[in-house]
């Protein structure tokens, strides 16, 4: 292969993963025995890019930083499991990518969720909790009993 034909092909599936809004990485890790310990593994791990559409380059982690911008999931649960801030472990860096999309921000939920809790929106939002974006989740990924379950969403802004 000719690095044009490889540079156009990784172009081509730039463009497809930024018309993607959000997408399931179904990778979880191991439980606890003790109900304690398997609560403690019940979270939802979010792994999140921003661009400004399809065929454009992701911001930077400096940019995301400067931006102030954090992501809360919606989820099917009752309260106070409805509403989840991606708040631990959150990190940002350049150039990963999650499930073959650009997703250089990650941080995970409180833990405790309730097994079989399903995200329904993912939203970016600024410092004042004011809605940048949102993502739809797709349905059937149910947060599995004893581990967590990575989420993974682009999110375009202007």
């Amino acid at each position: 292969m000719t690095t044009t034909f490889r540079t156009h092909m990784l172009l081509g599936f730039t463009v497809l993963a930024g018309a993607l809004s959000g997408c399931i990485v179904e990778t979880t890790t191991g439980g606890g025995s003790s109900s304690g310990a398997c609560l403690d593994n019940q979270y939802f791990t979010v792994e999140w890019g921003v661009d400004h559409g399809p065929g454009t380059v992701p911001l930077t982690c400096s940019a995301l930083s400067a931006a102030g911008w954090s992501v809360v999931l919606t989820t099917n649960a009752a309260a106070p499991y409805t509403t989840m801030p991606a708040e631990y472990n959150v990190s940002c860096v350049d150039g990963l990518l999650c499930g073959g999309l650009p997703c250089n921000a990650a941080g995970s939920t409180g833990s405790g969720v309730p097994a079989g809790t399903e995200v329904i929106t993912a939203a970016m939002v600024d410092t004042s909790g004011n809605v940048v974006n949102t993502a739809d989740a797709r349905p059937g990924y149910p947060l599995p009993r004893c581990n967590r379950l990575i989420v993974g969403y682009t999110f375009v802004v202007p």
